[in-house]
């Protein structure tokens, strides 16, 4: 008897890797172990993490063994709830919407440096995300999707930033039609970078609540609240844990219950 699974797909650029320093994460929050949730990732991962099926979610499941990332958060709501829980992403950091998650592209993109890699990238570790674990045994139900991303589309041009409503279109259209789920759920995580790293943020973010409010299938999550951290970029432990633990509340109301 196959095992049942529901899955939730990650994507995005660095906060939805997981560029947190562990270590400045308070102490009480540490060694906790999630068994009910397992992960598939690719992306800019170390070699370990990466291309199988991480059986549990603990701390330092970022960029790096000593980072952590959305990944935590989410894990600890879904650990309280009934059945399995499974994670495949596909984030790399740095990455703009304007380039590297673009849809069109002329050659097939091998690498970070390529237009639409990320694109390719996402559709490609969901697909073997999917034959792993169906080759692990499980009978699976995808949710939906968490979307963190938009800071590097704050600090080029203001064109680029004015774009990433239509962009953020063609990418979730183009999504659900290559993996044949048109009513796929979006959750989009608001970004929290300001000026004047971030000269374009509040464009940005406005471009993601108005795709939001057009696409009945996406919900847009206000993060403002949650303090950025020290480089500008990136949130600081006790800051991290909140943001999984946000979007790991919507997945629980939005993706399972339909809540809006």
């Amino acid at each position: 008897m196959k095992k049942k699974i529901k899955l939730v797909l990650i994507g995005g650029q660095s906060n939805a890797v997981g560029c947190t320093m562990t270590e400045s994460l308070d102490e009480k929050h540490k060694g906790k172990e999630f068994e009910r949730v397992c992960l598939y990732q690719e992306g800019n991962f170390t070699a370990e993490a990466k291309h199988k099926i991480i059986p549990k979610i603990t701390l330092g499941m970022g960029c790096k063994p000593h980072q952590m990332g959305i990944e935590y958060g989410i894990s600890q709501i879904l650990n309280e709830l009934d059945g399995a829980f499974g994670l495949i992403r596909f984030a790399y950091g740095g990455t703009d919407l304007g380039f590297h998650w673009q849809t069109e592209f002329e050659k097939i993109p091998e690498t970070v440096e390529d237009k639409g890699y990320c694109y390719h990238e996402f559709v490609g570790t969901v697909k073997r995300g999917l034959a792993e674990f169906t080759k692990a045994g499980y009978d699976f139900e995808i949710l939906g999707m968490v979307w963190m991303q938009g800071e590097s589309d704050t600090n080029k041009t203001l064109s680029q930033a004015e774009c990433y409503e239509s962009n953020l279109k063609k990418l979730f259209t183009a999504i659900r039609r290559k993996l044949e789920l048109p009513e796929l759920k979006i959750i989009v995580g608001g970004i929290s970078t300001n000026p004047p790293l971030a000269p374009f943020s509040d464009i940005v973010r406005q471009k993601q609540k108005d795709y939001c409010t057009k696409d009945q299938f996406a919900i847009y999550v206000d993060n403002t609240d949650i303090p950025i951290g020290r480089d500008g970029w990136h949130y600081e432990g006790n800051e991290d844990l909140e943001l999984g633990k946000r979007f790991g509340k919507y997945i629980k109301d939005y993706l399972l219950r339909g809540k809006k």
